[in-house]
């Protein structure tokens, strides 16, 4: 396929068996692998292809009708965009490959027809050149703007949280979920005597709520967290659920894979004190940290402001060292000069057992500035609509403030 060293490979899939094989073929090959996401419009994908440039793309047949939809925008207004080689994965579905000759995909090719080479074609495996050598580009799920192409070198948390990765180092087996069913989810934990299971909060959430019988056996839940940990002693055992759930929130020792970790005043550098209330913004160094935002310098820049990375969490250090994020940057309600988190009020609402989900933000105010949607932390302004999320399940905080300001 005359991929070359350092070149970008693309795919749009699901959870399929394609989509792993393809996380250790396209580094194989020297190659930088952007797993798309498949939640998302024709637009956001076009831009995506614009920027990766990529020189293959392979794509599952349920989303072949919108990189069709995302290639017409990009004949439209785009004209010196190189199209990649398409590689459809079918499957079963013999009517994808009648729609990729339709639209006339030149020299395409299928998933299957790349498997069936001689073993002795001469491949030879090319690795790194150096350890600041790429292995994936992934975009950012856009909850304070455009998405961003994250740059990863080996290994960071992405590309399902690297378990594709690392499950087959530790001679696990993986199971690939083509749709997030509840039933499918539970009978395969049953029938595959599955240990670990990881998701983003929509599938934690799908599973929780699903009426389905009583698992036999444990299994221990994974999901997204922050580049720090927070020891678990025996003791907390013997907390309130409440009081657990609130301990595990808690994080700020670096993992030995950060090199440190800290909060601090964005506009100083200085390291915020260990009084619980003070805040600042919580900062990253080590290898396990993005290399930058793909062809965006400036962005990249501004992120890594005197050598830490800038994560765009606010936080406070508590006297144990703990760290407690209490919102991101943009989120922050400010009234009347002092800084209200957002999340500190969800948590209060989620404290209620008829409240499933909630978003707090700040609507404009002429005397205080911004008041919560207030009498201080009180909202004087609730509203029922359906709430907005990102394609990986985060509430899109920009759409509900302009939600807000239309109140005023």
């Amino acid at each position: 396929m005359n991929v070359s060293n350092g070149e970008i490979v693309a795919a749009l899939g699901p959870n399929i068996p394609e989509i792993y094989e393809l996380h250790f073929a396209v580094p194989m090959a020297g190659a930088v692998f952007s797993p798309l996401n498949i939640h998302q419009d024709s637009t956001a994908l076009a831009a995506q292809f614009k920027l990766l440039e990529a020189k293959v793309i392979f794509i599952d047949y349920q989303f072949l009708n919108l990189v069709i939809e995302a290639f017409e925008i990009l004949v439209k207004t785009c004209t010196d965009f190189e199209f990649p080689l398409v590689v459809l994965m079918l499957e079963t579905d013999p009517d994808a490959k009648t729609a990729a000759d339709d639209h006339q995909f030149l020299g395409y090719k299928t998933y299957d027809s790349l498997l069936n080479v001689e073993n002795n074609s001469g491949f030879e495996i090319l690795r790194p050149k150096g350890e600041f050598d790429p292995i994936s580009i992934v975009f950012t799920s856009g909850t304070t703007g455009e998405p961003k192409g994250v740059v990863h070198i080996p290994m960071y948390h992405c590309n399902g949280w690297c378990f594709t990765w690392s499950t087959a180092a530790l001679g696990g087996a993986n199971i690939c979920l083509r749709t997030y069913d509840s039933k499918f989810i539970f009978d395969a934990i049953v029938e595959y005597n599955v240990t670990n299971l990881g998701g983003a909060t929509p599938v934690l959430s799908l599973i929780a709520n699903a009426n389905q019988n009583p698992l036999p056996f444990k299994v221990n839940i994974m999901t997204g967290g922050p580049g720090t940990v927070y020891p678990w002693w025996p003791e907390y055992g013997s907390f309130s659920l409440q009081q657990q759930a609130k301990t595990k929130a808690l994080h700020g020792l670096n993992h030995m894979l950060m090199a440190a970790v800290d909060v601090k005043d964005p506009v100083t550098m200085e390291s915020v004190p260990f009084d619980g209330f003070t805040l600042g913004e919580g900062m990253f160094r080590g290898n396990t940290v993005t290399k930058g935002y793909y062809k965006e310098p400036e962005k990249t820049e501004v992120a890594f402001m005197g050598g830490w990375f800038h994560t765009g969490d606010i936080a406070v250090r508590h006297p144990d060292g703990s760290i407690e994020v209490k919102d991101r940057k943009l989120d922050l309600i400010v009234s009347g000069g002092k800084k209200i988190s957002t999340v500190d009020v969800e948590a209060v609402l989620f404290s209620h057992p008829a409240v499933f989900e909630a978003g707090v933000v700040g609507k404009p105010d002429k005397v205080v500035g911004e008041t919560v949607s207030a009498g201080y932390m009180v909202p004087e302004t609730v509203v029922f609509d359906d709430l907005p999320f990102t394609s990986t399940g985060k509430l899109k905080k920009a759409v509900l403030r302009e939600r807000a300001k239309a109140l005023v």
